[in-house]
């Protein structure tokens, strides 16, 4: 990566290299994974390319969850829930707004993509927090740490 031209670069930026976060796609170390919660959903539905109406059936099924205490641990979770959430849909129809099995169907073929692509290694334990990758240094300048994803959907 090319640095930040001088003319761009605030007099007081230093640039120092830190070693390189692990990646969730296991490409530069230690694996990490995505545990499916807040704020998961917008980013799920933005790698889906999702709908309008099917991220607002994802956030539903984050909802529920989250209300329930049902743990979202990998990808099986989310799509057994999003399962429950289509055998359950005239319930939460009144309740969130209309859920259509159509929308739930488009959701799973991308979760299968997604999965057929090595996706699941996105998901599960150990998570990734996202405090982890805003930090400090000992003298109170923060630290960005770029997660690097182009290799994610090869």
């Amino acid at each position: 990566m090319a640095p930040l031209p001088a003319a761009h670069r605030p007099s007081d930026l230093t640039i120092t290299p830190m070693p390189p976060f692990p990646s969730p796609s296991g490409i530069s170390s230690a694996r990490r994974a995505i545990r499916c919660a807040p704020p998961w959903p917008l980013l799920l539905a933005r790698l889906l390319d999702l709908t309008e109406a099917q991220e607002g059936i994802l956030n539903i099924a984050f909802r529920v969850a989250d209300e329930d205490g049902l743990p979202l641990l990998d990808l099986r979770d989310l799509q057994s829930l999003l399962v429950w959430i289509g055998e359950h849909r005239s319930e939460l129809s009144l309740r969130y707004g209309n859920v259509s099995v159509s929308s739930i169907g488009a959701i799973q073929r991308r979760l299968l993509m997604l999965e057929n692509q090595g996706g699941t290694q996105l998901f599960g334990e150990p998570a990734l927090d996202l405090a982890d990758m805003m930090r400090c240094d000992s003298d109170g300048r923060g630290r960005v740490n770029i997660l690097a994803a182009d290799k994610l959907m090869g």
